[in-house]
């Protein structure tokens, strides 16, 4: 016979799961299956158990990007980065918080600073989808057409089937790209 095996004790580093893992996971089923509507309220009753969800925010902030709303989805990626400063996703937020200030800039009609921003967002992150939308969609405020041509086909490029696709492939057609 052998001997009875220890019980293995838990690591005093180890991360605990979510107490709320499956909801996350049912939410996440909900928005794969293009259930948006039915993936917010799931990630919103989840957050308000579970303030400090990172991957609730993570989750809840791509379904409002999905869905074009801008405030509370720069309010969810701001959230996801104070829950997880170190997260897998620290960076694709960040660069979603940075649109969110250039958009800001935009709504409040400050365009030569929103285009140097927008520029600046497509410089450091070249494979950023929405950063070269947005870009592109200053450059046709400013009548610079073949360059909101290439900006929106490089936004379909790398997002063919992303949240301003539509609105990207409109703009080619009344550019004349």
């Amino acid at each position: 016979t052998s001997a009875p095996r220890a019980t293995p004790k838990p690591s005093a580093t180890a991360i605990p799961a979510p107490a709320n893992g499956a909801a996350l996971a049912d939410a996440l089923a909900l928005q794969a299956a293009g259930k948006s509507d039915q993936a917010v309220s799931a990630l919103q009753a989840l957050l308000k158990k579970e303030p400090s969800n990172a991957d609730a925010h993570w989750a809840l902030a791509s379904a409002f990007r999905a869905k074009r709303k801008g405030p509370q989805g720069c309010q969810e990626f701001r959230a996801y980065t104070k829950h997880a400063p170190s997260g897998a996703h620290v960076a694709d937020a960040k660069r979603h918080l940075s649109v969110c200030s250039a958009v800001t800039l935009l709504d409040q009609e400050k365009l030569d600073e929103a285009h140097a921003a927008f520029a600046e967002i497509v410089r450091k992150s070249k494979a950023f989808p929405d950063g070269h939308y947005w870009l592109g969609t200053m450059q046709a405020l400013r009548n610079e057409n073949a360059a909101a041509c290439a900006s929106f086909l490089t936004y379909l490029n790398l997002d063919s089937g992303g949240p301003y696709a539509d609105r990207a492939t409109a703009q080619l057609g009344a550019l004349g790209c």
